[in-house]
């Protein structure tokens, strides 16, 4: 990631289980004596560091609950009030584990003319569906879901798990390509202020865009993204 100069700047528990390794923005997947220092970023979503990760998605859930929770309530056409996001602060529920919708930050590289990376976001096997569901249905954590309004017993593991993207900013070429069912490229130009939502098993990529030495403030890509599984008339929504 550094050479793409690529982060993800937020909390979220899913990168240590896909990898078996907590994940850092400093050493991303490599271990390293200054792990267990505490001092590597903020943004670091590693476990070594409970209560830094905690005060992390405690600060933008404060910050950013708002704006967010009507942005995914229009996008996937419900009520602010259906939109659970990652604790919510309830006391039962460590802010830093559950999660939060996280900022992808792309930096402008010569690299990202040439990378095309076709993925699928939830693979049961190594991805996201499995792993969200555990947390809600863990024994410690399904009073205090409950008490937010989550039928845990009624989460749906299947089609309608869904990614959210929310660009915040749109240099030339910014959007997304995928694949249809019948193998089909598919193009998307990103649009400030919109969200973009779609089935978490769609194949899909970024599609590299240009390089420019005199304007690279202006090429920085900057991404909201998150996850939401749906359960009864609910959605929760994390990283």
């Amino acid at each position: 990631s550094k050479v793409l100069g690529y982060f993800i700047l937020g909390t979220g528990k899913y990168k240590a289980l896909k990898s078996g390794r907590p994940y850092s923005l400093t050493h991303g997947w490599r271990l390293s004596p200054s792990r267990d220092t505490c001092l590597e970023s903020n943004f670091a979503a590693h476990n070594f560091c409970a209560a830094q990760q905690d005060r992390l998605a405690e600060e933008m859930h404060s910050e950013l609950s708002g704006i967010l929770r009507q942005a995914y309530a229009t996008a996937l056409g419900t009520a602010p009030e259906r939109i659970i996001l990652g604790s919510e602060g309830h006391p039962a529920l460590r802010a830093g584990e559950i999660g939060f919708p996280a900022f992808l930050a792309s930096l402008p590289s010569l690299a990202w003319q040439f990378v095309l990376n076709p993925h699928i976001n939830a693979h049961t096997d190594i991805g996201r569906i499995e792993p969200h569901h555990a947390l809600l249905l863990d024994v410690s954590n399904r009073a205090a879901f409950t008490a937010l309004g989550l039928d845990v017993g009624r989460c749906q593991k299947g089609g309608s798990y869904t990614s959210l993207l929310m660009p915040l900013t749109v240099p030339d070429g910014a959007g997304l390509q995928y694949w249809s069912d019948e193998g089909r490229i598919q193009s998307v130009s990103y649009e400030l202020g919109s969200v973009y939502i779609f089935p978490a098993m769609l194949l899909h990529a970024v599609p590299p865009f240009s390089y420019h030495e005199h304007r690279r403030r202006e090429d920085l890509r900057l991404t909201v993204q998150a996850f939401a599984m749906q359960c009864g008339e609910k959605w929760h929504v994390i990283h």
